[in-house]
């Protein structure tokens, strides 16, 4: 399975069974940054770990 790090920007993929989208980076603070989407929930924006392991979805 591919590194969230290494998807690109717009790829939806599987993360602890909920579908996200991948977005631009969005810094909060000196340590958080929100980089994914709920795909079913477009306002709950979410931080993966870039090293994290998703599945990317096929469309």
């Amino acid at each position: 399975m591919p590194r969230f790090v290494d998807i690109a920007v717009g790829t939806k993929f599987i993360h602890n069974g909920q579908e996200h989208t991948k977005i631009a980076d969005e810094r909060i603070n000196c340590c958080k940054v929100n980089n994914a989407v709920l795909s079913n929930n477009p306002g709950q924006k979410v931080m993966i770990v870039p090293v994290t392991e998703v599945e990317v979805v096929q469309e």
